[in-house]
């Protein structure tokens, strides 16, 4: 179950933490298997940070079927996910998605990535109903500053405003739209432009921005070994450095609900 203030959070911020989805023995078990697949890999050892020598993993396609991974698809967030985009209506994936993870930058000062923010779904679906979402889940401590995603709070009702005066939007390119609208806004034009560093932690993530009345704000998207989080669908969100400790560690997937497609465009 999601509760209502959960719900709402979902649709007016653009995501909703659930704590706990799966229990820290899960987690470690997960852990585990991953690690052994990134020695095997590329030689990098959990307790030797002198093996992590490069920025992002890549290459575990083979483990998205791996059984020790099924716990993060238990009761809590299927039900959730029953809740908000309606029992039987969602598509359960094949597998709990993309594994990200993502190793310390050395000497590297955290800042608001201005590269790439975009959303994982297109601009062609109805504005009037949730229809899909963003499942994104820690399999480990993830500290702030340590590599979460970040997203932009507000964006979706931003997204419907921005569509809502382009009826072509649906049609173009996903890329066109995204620049569209970053570019309607000098504060949203400077969120996706290169700046100091300090300057945009203070100028987007320290206090909200209205862009026709709608406040926005960077949040970072840390969490604990277990949580998940659910992003909406047109949540505008961008990768981050890692200037923690340890591996970020996660995993994302978009659950779909089906509708027939209208022949909207893409980036491809």
């Amino acid at each position: 179950m999601l509760s209502a203030e959960g719900q709402a959070e979902f649709e007016e911020r653009g995501f909703t933490r659930l704590e706990g989805v799966f229990s820290r023995e899960a987690a470690e078990a997960m852990q585990a298997r991953l690690w052994e697949t990134l020695g095997q890999r590329l030689g990098a050892r959990r307790d030797d940070p002198s093996t992590w020598t490069v920025e992002h993993a890549s290459g575990l396609q083979a483990l998205k079927l791996d059984p020790v991974f099924e716990p993060i698809g238990g009761a809590a967030l299927t039900g959730a996910l029953d809740t908000l985009l309606g029992a039987g209506r969602w598509r359960p994936p094949k597998n709990w998605g993309q594994f990200l993870v993502s190793f310390p930058l050395a000497g590297a000062a955290w800042t608001v990535p201005h590269h790439v923010w975009h959303t994982d779904f297109g601009f062609h679906l109805p504005p009037d109903r949730t229809c899909g979402a963003l499942v994104l889940s820690f399999l480990a401590d993830v500290p702030p500053r340590g590599g979460g995603t970040v997203l932009l709070a507000g964006s979706p009702e931003l997204v419907r405003r921005h569509l809502a005066g382009d009826p072509l939007a649906p049609r173009r390119k996903m890329a066109f739209v995204r620049r569209a609208l970053l570019g309607s806004d000098p504060w949203l034009a400077a969120l996706s432009s290169p700046g100091e560093d300090q300057e945009r932690i203070a100028r987007f993530m320290e206090g909200d921005h209205e862009v026709d009345g709608i406040p926005l704000r960077v949040v970072e998207l840390s969490g604990r070994a277990g949580d998940v989080v659910l992003g909406h669908p047109w949540a505008l969100h961008a990768t981050a450095p890692n200037c923690g400790e340890r591996p970020r560690r996660m995993r994302v997937q978009r659950v779909h609900v089906p509708l027939a497609r209208t022949g909207p465009a893409s980036d491809a």
